[in-house]
């Protein structure tokens, strides 16, 4: 068993490596891009952002079928608004 997961992990770090690797040809300056990231989650949006953020799915459990897809049509509204400021 641990083989594999050194032979995963090897593959993991192979792929960063090409990820990087391309990331270098398309001219994306990784060390900037490293310094230019805060220690907040993902899960976190930025103060400036509007964007809603998606909660644990628990936290939906009350609502019925049709207040999850209104909701949902809602949010990918806004989300689809946001992605077409950020082009």
């Amino acid at each position: 068993m641990g083989q594999v997961k050194i032979l995963y992990e090897q593959a993991v770090l192979r792929e960063i490596e090409e990820r990087r690797f391309q990331a270098s040809i398309h001219g994306i300056d990784l060390s900037k891009e490293n310094k230019q990231q805060n220690t907040s989650t993902a899960i976190e949006a930025p103060k400036n952002q509007s964007l809603p953020i998606f909660q644990d799915p628990k936290e939906y459990n009350h609502l019925s079928t049709e207040e999850k897809e209104e909701l949902t049509n809602k949010m990918m509204g806004h989300h689809r608004k946001w992605a077409e400021k950020a082009l």
